[in-house]
């Protein structure tokens, strides 16, 4: 994951496969929050993120995550 525009690709595709949900306008400053996706799909788009990408993201940090951001930067210190 090497910027913004992947991050924010890869989220848009997992929200799709994961809960038939398309978002149009997405940054790094979007919070998860304001999404309107439950916890149970939210666990389900890290599982698919954590699949695509090949790495684990531990559970303790994913409870942390407010935005797109926090997300991207938990995958890079992941990878």
């Amino acid at each position: 994951m090497h910027d913004e525009k992947e991050m924010i690709a890869l989220f848009k595709e997992a929200a799709w496969q994961v809960d038939q949900r398309e978002f149009e306008e997405l940054s790094l400053d979007t919070h998860i929050s304001d999404l309107g996706i439950d916890s149970v799909a939210m666990l389900e788009i890290f599982g698919y993120v954590e699949e695509e990408l090949d790495l684990h993201l531990p559970d303790e940090k994913l409870s942390g995550i407010e935005t797109l951001g926090d997300l991207s930067r938990l995958i890079r210190s992941a990878a």
